[in-house]
């Protein structure tokens, strides 16, 4: 399946970011657009790296790149007997990004964003960032980014730490997601045990991929593509950290993001 790839020149950064800008600006100032025009979201995903041979996170990126699906989430407390009768239909496009595990991946997504206006509009209604935590036994929701520069390439559990990656930078950022809407127990009721929160997303580039969104975000007030009752609202973004396959299987990774692509969207419908 063939995926984005850009190569991290300004001039085609640029032009890629001017294309889904002018998508986004159209789409706001069409009077035919209602609730079930697709919510478009950013998933980006990492190359495998050091003696790791598969990345399930470029995977999934991957995988749901240039797809388009209505994806169900509860409008209420679950229920043992869920339905589509009782859950939210929201209709999603991905746009899949695979980036190399090195500064010039974490920096991707931010400076595609850098070339948005103070207050201006995202190519996107929300973004994931995917990453891979071998050990973890289950997906790990991230919840903030620590202002820590990768300066060892070859130890992701023991970076160096000593160094920001924004030196004016806050020491801590939370994700911009709405977590009123991020409701671990209304995922799918066969993968709500393997999913959970986490309050810390390593010292490596997942890291520094996650502070690096989330700086340029709140310092240029970037917006979701789209947008219903606040127009002050931020663009969704954070982090899932997923396991190896051979503790989560890729078809749960795929069910996991989907789910919670439909609840950042949620409140902008």
């Amino acid at each position: 399946k063939a995926y984005v790839r850009l190569t991290p020149t300004p001039m085609r950064i640029a032009s890629y970011t001017l294309v889904l800008l002018l998508y986004c600006l159209f789409s706001q100032s069409n009077a035919s657009m209602s609730n079930s025009e697709p919510r478009r979201v950013l998933l980006t995903g990492f190359l495998p790296f050091l003696h790791y041979p598969e990345n399930p996170s470029g995977k999934v990126a991957r995988l749901l790149n240039g797809t388009c699906e209505t994806v169900f989430i509860s409008t209420n407390e679950p229920t043992p007997t869920d339905s589509e009768d009782t859950m939210q239909g929201m209709r999603i496009c991905w746009e899949g990004l695979v980036l190399p595990v090195d500064h010039s991946g974490s920096s991707r997504v931010a400076d595609i964003l850098k070339q948005i206006p103070l207050g201006g509009q995202a190519p996107w209604d929300a973004v994931i960032h995917i990453g891979l935590f071998n050990s973890a036994p289950k997906i790990h929701v991230e919840v903030m980014a620590a202002n820590t520069l990768v300066t060892r390439d070859d130890d992701p559990l023991h970076a160096d730490g000593t160094l920001p990656i924004d030196p004016q930078g806050e020491p801590l950022l939370p994700i911009t997601a709405d977590l009123a809407h991020i409701e671990l127990d209304q995922f799918p009721r066969d993968i709500r045990s393997q999913i959970t929160w986490s309050r810390s997303a390593g010292t490596y580039y997942c890291n520094e991929t996650l502070y690096r969104t989330l700086d340029i975000i709140r310092k240029q007030r970037v917006g979701p593509c789209r947008h219903r009752s606040n127009r002050n609202a931020l663009l969704p973004a954070l982090f899932v950290h997923l396991p190896n396959e051979s503790t989560v299987s890729l078809q749960t990774d795929l069910q996991a993001i989907k789910t919670l692509s439909a609840m950042l969207v949620a409140p902008l419908m």
